[in-house]
């Protein structure tokens, strides 16, 4: 090191001035060699030699002296250098400095204020011994007995040693700190690290999306907990897969997956159309490059939207019952004045050929046949039967025409009706309906009645509620038809619970899965074969209590279980 960059402040503690310009001649550089001898040897006795001769005369170092002349005073001046931030880097102090304290005691008390303080203890053989110094300053590195007489070059030696021992401990401290201080900074960028990547995962792992990371490889390096539930693949067995592997619903997107990376632009492909167990699912796909230190890649974010798909055909599907609702209800009207017209000629007819009236009479004769002939005639032709066939024919158009509109429309006509009766009438209807007979025998179901005594009338509209029951009864007649059960039973409920009529409906069927569940009232739904169901009946029947009777419809089952649907009506003031 540099003598310019290094600190070599020295002080000197002694009772004796003499001795303090002693050594500033032997520590300063301006000191004249004549004027070094003759203090060496009035400091030191005869023989003291010549440090400057020679070819290994050692290199002078400049050292900036201060002078203390008793410990007190030396203590202090230690102190104040340390708070001025220019410490000593040596102090020379004599064993003895009467009157003060001795140099025992002061380079004890220089310690307490600066323990770094290289410190060299000038004693002659009679003052301290070694074990009394020990006794009193214990064991340190930092102190060097000096016992006179010494030599000029021994002096500067230890001077030039010592403060260089100050200033390497100095820098290794400073080091020693820096270092510290280092080590510090990363624990904390350590801690924030794991902090920051701790709550990645966190979002990651709260994403309800599934997630994956995939190099350029196709190997997966990112699964989240959403894809390990998605898939049933955990993410360990996961990881380092190639993405045909865990993901083969996703093989055809390869393609488009490289091209994204590739182009280093987003991708997104909605309402991927893919089956799972066998049944349809939809997913949107987003595709996110990446480019960073360490190799690129992409993130796929897939988010299963089968429910919304289904909800979104529901509302295309409910905007097309609207619209035919309506189509019915104008065609409706145009078929009920023609209808009119054949029901009332049909009737006429009936009139003027059947009937033993004056005026038949009259036309008969004037045409030259008699009314029983006619009568003959038209019975032997079978004529009634056919006018009686358009009759019924054209009613049953009329009720057919009278249920279209009324499904396009809001009905006013709420009367109170015993539910419990039209419950029983839709029984009897079921049990000789021809439809239900061809597949099953509804007669050979157990039927068990749970009705509530004193049960109230309730509002509604007494044909709809008979539909409502009739496609119920008639769901479970063919569920239990498909479990193949001889023992099929059916419970019907009717209670009165606060302010509503509840009633139940209940089979000992197969029983609904969880998806099925949730799509039993969608239009068009339906778990039967082809020409069997249309998937309209209870999603009407739903309609029917929902829309038409402000109720509520639920189902409650289970696979194997069953299943019981509950409607809820509300009564009126006066019923409830």
């Amino acid at each position: 090191m540099e003598a310019i960059s290094l600190n070599r402040r020295i002080l000197i503690v002694d009772d004796n001035a003499s001795i303090h310009e002693d050594f500033m001649e032997i520590l300063t550089p301006e000191n004249h060699r004549d004027r070094a001898l003759a203090l060496g040897e009035r400091l030191f006795g005869k023989g003291a030699g010549n440090p400057g001769e020679g070819p290994g005369a050692e290199r002078r170092i400049d050292f900036m002296i201060d002078s203390a002349y008793q410990g007190e005073e030396g203590v202090g001046m230690v102190a104040d250098a340390l708070s001025a931030g220019t410490p000593y880097a040596v102090a020379f102090v004599d064993i003895r400095m009467p009157p003060g304290m001795d140099g025992v005691k002061t380079v004890k008390r220089i310690w307490e204020k600066d323990p770094e303080l290289q410190v060299v203890l000038c004693t002659a053989y009679s003052d301290y011994s070694w074990e009394d110094i020990r006794g009193e300053l214990s064991f340190s590195d930092n102190l060097l007995i000096l016992k006179k007489p010494f030599e000029n070059a021994e002096v500067r030696q230890l001077a030039g040693a010592l403060s260089e021992k100050w200033n390497i401990s100095r820098t290794v401290a400073t080091k020693v700190e820096e270092l510290e201080a280092e080590v510090e900074r990363r624990k904390r960028s350590e801690a924030e690290l794991k902090r920051v990547r701790n709550y990645l995962s966190g979002i990651i792992g709260a994403m309800p999306s599934v997630l994956v990371g995939v190099d350029t490889r196709d190997r997966v390096t990112l699964w989240n907990p959403e894809a390990e539930k998605a898939t049933g693949i955990e993410a360990a067995r996961a990881r380092g897969s190639h993405l045909s592997a865990v993901l083969p619903q996703l093989s055809a997107r390869i393609g488009d997956i490289h091209r994204s990376r590739e182009a280093g632009t987003p991708l997104r492909n909605e309402k991927l159309l893919t089956h799972v167990n066998g049944r349809e699912r939809f997913s949107d796909l987003v595709v996110y490059p990446l480019s960073m230190e360490g190799g690129e890649g992409v993130v796929l974010r897939i988010d299963d939207v089968t429910e919304r798909v289904r909800l979104e055909e529901t509302m295309v599907q409910a905007e097309k019952m609207v619209s035919v609702g309506g189509l019915a209800a104008g065609v409706a009207h145009e078929i009920n004045n023609p209808l009119a017209g054949i029901l009332q000629n049909a009737q006429v007819i009936r009139s003027r050929a059947t009937e033993n009236t004056a005026r038949n009479r009259e036309a008969a004769e004037a045409c030259g046949i008699s009314m029983t002939s006619m009568a003959a005639y038209m019975e032997r032709r079978g004529i009634p039967a056919m006018l009686d066939g358009i009759s019924k024919s054209g009613a049953r158009a009329a009720e057919i025409i009278e249920n279209m509109l009324s499904f396009s429309r809001k009905s006013e006509s709420m009367a109170p009706h015993p539910l419990h009766l039209l419950l029983e009438r839709t029984v009897e209807l079921a049990s000789s309906d021809y439809d239900l007979k061809k597949r099953y025998d509804f007669r050979n179901i157990e039927i068990i009645r749970e009705y509530d005594p004193d049960l109230p009338d309730v509002p509604c509209e007494a044909g709809k509620m008979q539909q409502v029951f009739f496609n119920l009864l008639k769901n479970g007649a063919q569920a239990m038809a498909e479990k193949k059960r001889k023992a099929g039973r059916l419970i019907l409920r009717i209670r009165k619970s606060h302010r509503v009529m509840r009633v139940e409906i209940e089979d000992n069927g197969p029983g609904m899965d969880r998806e099925t569940l949730q799509r039993v009232f969608e239009p068009f739904f339906t778990t039967k074969g082809t020409g069997i169901g249309t998937g309209l009946g209870l999603s009407v029947s739903y309609f029917i209590v929902t829309r038409h009777h402000g109720g509520s419809m639920e189902v409650v089952s289970s696979p194997g279980g069953g299943a019981k649907f509950i409607i809820r009506l509300p009564l009126d003031e006066k019923s409830g």
